[in-house]
């Protein structure tokens, strides 16, 4: 807590495939995201990413944390090991320091949509542990 996303995100740089427009809003290009986001989706799928794409306010990067819910909470988190937006080395790293259940699945950023019955384990599995803690 008290630091800022985008340090705990990019380590100060943000990757090539993220544009900020004139009014702080980000998006991701459309290289981005058919090759480096959505890369493990089949293609007519990576369109869809593409397409459906929504911004995010770019300043929201740079606010530090206030709360945080793994400090109480049990958590979870699915590496993307294929991930070439997210270094799954970082990702793992950040997993640790949360004290979360960390699960690696030879996925693309979307994991959800590349493997979404085993996502779908993990948080089956994930519910069930806490209800029992």
């Amino acid at each position: 807590m008290g630091e800022r996303r985008e340090h705990s995100v990019w380590h100060h740089r943000r990757p090539k495939s993220i544009r900020v427009d004139s009014e702080k809003f980000a998006y991701m290009t459309s290289d981005g995201i058919l090759n480096h986001f959505a890369q493990g989706l089949p293609m007519e799928e990576r369109r869809i990413v593409l397409a459906v794409q929504g911004e995010s306010y770019g300043p929201m990067f740079g606010e530090k944390l206030t709360v945080a819910a793994w400090k109480t909470r049990p958590s979870w988190v699915i590496i993307a090991a294929n991930d070439q937006m997210l270094q799954p080395a970082m990702e793992e790293a950040s997993a640790k320091r949360l004290g979360a259940t960390a699960i690696t699945l030879q996925t693309c950023h979307l994991a959800m949509l590349e493997q979404p019955a085993k996502v779908a384990a993990v948080i089956d599995q994930a519910a069930k542990t806490a209800l029992r803690k």
